[in-house]
């Protein structure tokens, strides 16, 4: 006998854009996964540093004395914005920004 279930997380969905979601977003599976290419900023009285050691799945594309370039999973930046662990200014979607390079270079 073979049983068969499905999960879904659906319960509610915002929109992606670069708006910042409410404080308690309830995300859809895909939506949590969506990986921005972002700003962070450390929280005062720290330095850049203290988001390097951040246990959490940060690729680091630029490192300025201030701040870090990183790309992060949407479900990420929510749990760094809740936990005030750093500022995050959206930048865009990855595959917008490789979109975006991909036809600059194409010109």
């Amino acid at each position: 006998m073979k049983y068969f279930t499905q999960v879904y997380l659906v319960i509610d969905t915002f929109d992606t854009g670069l708006q910042r979601p409410s404080a308690e977003p309830r995300l859809t599976l895909a939506a949590a996964e969506t990986k921005w290419v972002v700003r962070l900023y450390p929280p005062p009285g720290q330095d850049v540093d203290s988001l390097l050691k951040l246990p959490f799945s940060l690729d680091v594309w630029q490192r300025d004395a201030g701040a870090l370039v990183v790309a992060a999973s949407e479900a990420t930046l929510n749990e760094l914005e809740r936990r005030k662990l750093a500022r995050v200014d959206r930048i865009s979607t990855v595959a917008d920004y490789l979109r975006r390079n991909e036809d600059a270079g194409r010109n």
